[in-house]
């Protein structure tokens, strides 16, 4: 067992090993034109898709220049739902550099990144939507919301902490009183 599997095992997630996810891995790098980082794609191998059931994972990186802390996340699946890597490649492409792709969501839709190419390949970036510019006149502009969280896939997951949240509950409604000039009101408007 590597030490991605001992820290993934260490949130309760369960191997999902199929060969349609091999397949679906091959189809994404063909629609790329490159490869994903092999830790990552080992790391869809074995658990996507999954969720973080009974411990959710944050992670507090040093390098982010806001206060974002502690950042959560979703991970996209190589499964044929809205949360599909490509789908959601489609939806940033033009928005990000190409060399970039977004692997999971973070609360208010910022994105968790994998670099797959040139000097960003491998690498794991921050992607703030709210810095996203809406006329790109250089590939500048759409590095600029990005930011650079971890040199690896791995090391993006050997920062990964417990949540110390508590969960959130939804509310319960535990009694409605409605009076009978309310019902009234309401058979007038019909």
């Amino acid at each position: 067992m590597n030490t991605i599997e001992k820290k993934v095992e260490q949130f309760h997630i369960k191997r999902q090993y199929s060969t349609e996810t091999m397949k679906a891995i091959r189809d994404i790098e063909k629609d790329l034109g490159a490869a994903l980082p092999v830790d990552y794609t080992d790391f869809l191998l074995q658990f996507s898709p999954f969720t973080f059931d009974e411990k959710e994972a944050v992670i507090y990186p040093d390098s982010l220049p806001t206060e974002e802390t502690p950042i959560s996340f979703h991970f996209y699946s190589t499964n044929n739902d809205q949360h599909n890597l490509m789908v959601l490649y489609n939806r940033y492409r033009g928005r990000m550099p190409e060399e970039i792709i977004p692997i999971a969501e973070c609360p208010g839709g910022d994105q968790l990144c994998i670099g797959i190419a040139n000097k960003a390949g491998g690498k794991i970036y921050f992607w703030k939507h709210d810095m996203e510019k809406t006329t790109v006149a250089s590939i500048h502009d759409l590095w600029e919301p990005l930011h650079l969280l971890y040199p690896s896939f791995y090391d993006f997951v050997m920062a990964w902490e417990e949540s110390k949240e508590e969960a959130f509950e939804a509310p319960v409604i535990e009694e409605i009183k409605i009076t009978d000039k309310f019902l009234a009101r309401l058979k007038k408007n019909d």
